[in-house]
């Protein structure tokens, strides 16, 4: 990956709206992802839900529930091919625990 395109991706986790033209910001992109997570758990309640993504999406996913979770873990991500991570929710769309499962480099 060019060092151009990496700046581009830190510039986006460091603005949220910031996107390129004919991009799509950070910021769209979780709110995108938000909604059908929180739409997927209400109609799927109690229920194990398997669903697959790339790195950018689960990251705002990630950066949605904990504001912590940056450009750095988002690089640190997208070293790992597959990436599972298994999180647990409960009834308020709260994650209540989160374990990566399987990590395994590219």
């Amino acid at each position: 990956v060019n060092d151009n395109y990496q700046e581009l991706l830190k510039k986006r986790w460091d603005n949220f709206d910031f996107h390129e033209e004919n991009g799509e910001s950070m910021n769209s992109l979780q709110q995108r992802n938000i909604a059908v997570l929180f739409e997927i758990l209400s109609k799927h309640k109690n229920e194990n839900i398997l669903f697959s993504t790339h790195g950018a999406a689960l990251s705002s996913i990630l950066n949605y529930f904990n504001p912590n979770f940056g450009y750095l873990d988002f690089v640190r991500i997208q070293n790992f091919t597959p990436y599972i991570l298994k999180i647990d929710f409960n009834e308020q769309n709260k994650i209540i625990d989160q374990k990566e499962l399987l990590i395994i480099s590219k």
